[in-house]
């Protein structure tokens, strides 16, 4: 009956593996079974093998996502056993699951990895799989506890909003993240709008925006060393160039700011408008993803009030105006709140080269909109807005808490790619449990 493996199209349409093994046992010779992965790869299973004198065999099974391991050779204490001295090492293979062990041994050697193989394709699909239904059951969660945060923000908070306080009962509510229906007022309300921009003011530049958009004239490019530092040449040039190549860059999963999309005019005109307000700052880099987080929230008008008004903080300003002195004050403190923290990644930073500044200037510049997916940069200004800057360094200090694993034990190269490109493996829910638990004082 041995050497009959073989791969059968299942009813799923996938290739899983059946055949005739050798099954050792503890209290007995090994005995023929006949083994396969059933049509989802979940089960690995196997019976004895039917003929015409018995009745359908009973049919055994180990779920696969409970198994540890697979071991090719002769490994467990039933291979060691004098009963099986004579069996060679290059046939035989070990299932280990967290309740049993199974000994199987193959006519080949080639037949034998063809199993360990196959098995182990399934253990790995079975965990993406799991994975994918705890990220499933996470996001249900989330949008429950949001139903119910809209629910109470509606019926209890929004009526009262103009007396209300922020009791640390509606602080924590902030925290857990904006209902997205509330998100841009709620946002427009907590900016206020400090420098007093009127409709007529906002439509004198916003015309002149139309008529030349962002002056070409990139001026001069020269940069210190100082300067060099701490922001990248292309994000110290003005001008249609730079805007252009940002705008390409802001949000591409969601395809709707870049050439043909349905806010590339908005984003822009908003852009254009804000150089035309502000001359003297006219375009830098980062500006175009919170000028995007402010469109998809709220209407062109309040999002230039916003934009004008959130950029006119002391966090932003250093970067607008490229002053070296007081950016370079942040990101030491953020160097010194990582070496504070995180004292090992610290010293890896240490030990690979790597300055606070390859990573963090964007990331601060642009309030890490310019390093997250959509959903993430959404609650990082949610928790801005809250707290204020000290949110900035919380937020910088949990991010890193969150990917230190992944990060500490890799090269140079790796790390900032990481680091830099924070889009993929962040999980929403654990990054802001981390970033809850980080207690700083504002010292910048």
């Amino acid at each position: 009956y041995m050497g009959r493996t073989f791969w059968s199209h299942s009813m799923s349409e996938k290739q899983r593996l059946q055949g005739n093994l050798l099954k050792h046992l503890a209290s007995a010779a090994p005995h023929v079974r006949r083994v396969w992965l059933n049509d989802d790869g979940s089960k690995l299973c196997w019976s004895s093998i039917p003929d015409e004198k018995t009745s359908a065999p009973q049919i055994k099974s180990v779920d696969v996502k409970t198994i540890i391991a697979i071991r090719s050779g002769k490994h467990t204490p039933l291979f060691q056993k004098k009963r099986a001295a004579t069996v060679s090492d290059e046939v035989c293979f070990s299932v280990v699951s967290s309740d049993r062990v199974l000994d199987l041994q193959c006519e080949s050697k080639e037949e034998r990895d063809q199993w360990v193989t196959a098995i182990q394709g399934c253990v790995q699909e079975q965990k993406v799989n799991q994975v994918d239904e705890e990220k499933r059951q996470r996001i249900r969660k989330r949008e429950q506890v949001r139903s119910k945060n809209l629910d109470f923000w509606e019926s209890k908070v929004l009526p009262k909003w103009d007396h209300v306080t922020l009791t640390p009962e509606i602080k924590k509510l902030w925290q857990q993240g904006l209902p997205p229906k509330l998100r841009g007022s709620l946002w427009a309300d907590r900016v206020g709008n400090e420098l007093k921009i009127t409709w007529d003011l906002y439509d004198t530049f916003l015309s002149r925006a139309k008529d030349g958009q962002i002056d070409d004239d990139s001026g001069d490019d020269t940069e210190d060393s100082a300067v060099s530092e701490v922001r990248p040449p292309s994000a110290l040039s003005t001008g249609t160039a730079l805007v252009d190549a940002e705008i390409s860059q802001t949000f591409p999963e969601l395809q709707v700011f870049q050439s043909g999309g349905p806010f590339h005019i908005q984003l822009k005109e908003l852009l254009a408008t804000y150089a035309q307000f502000r001359p003297d700052i006219g375009y830098a880099s980062g500006i175009s993803h919170i000028a995007a987080l402010l469109l998809l929230n709220m209407e062109e008008f309040p999002a230039f009030v916003c934009l004008a008004n959130i950029l006119n903080r002391p966090h932003f300003l250093p970067f607008l105006r490229n002053d070296t002195p007081e950016i370079l004050r942040r990101l030491n403190y953020l160097k010194q709140l990582i070496k504070e923290k995180l004292p090992e990644l610290s010293a890896r930073f240490d030990q690979v080269g790597i300055s606070v500044s390859e990573f963090a200037t964007t990331w601060l510049r642009s309030m890490f909109a310019q390093s997250l997916p959509i959903d993430i940069a959404n609650r990082c200004f949610d928790g801005y807005l809250l707290e204020g800057e000290v949110f900035a360094y919380r937020f910088a200090i949990g991010l890193l808490s969150h990917v230190e694993a992944r990060v500490l034990y890799k090269p140079r190269a790796d790390c900032l790619e990481i680091l830099t490109h924070l889009n993929s493996e962040l999980d929403e829910d654990t990054l802001f449990e981390s970033v809850q638990t980080i207690v700083i004082p504002l010292k910048t």
